[in-house]
């Protein structure tokens, strides 16, 4: 269905549905997995750390 020219609506399989949220997942892994070895390349900071330091606008 369209409303204002834009698809709004879609009617799949309730297996095609299933198979995205599998996808999204591993997609959520792995960058969960990339930001965690990124911290343990890199470090982290405190929050404290975090809030004294000035932000560029």
């Amino acid at each position: 269905m369209t409303y204002r020219k834009k698809l709004f609506l879609a009617v799949v399989p309730i297996e095609d549905v299933y198979l995205i949220e599998e996808l999204e997942e591993c997609i959520d892994r792995a960058d969960a997995n990339d930001a965690r070895q990124e911290a343990l390349n890199t470090g982290t900071i405190s929050s404290e750390q975090l809030k004294s330091t000035p932000t560029r606008l």
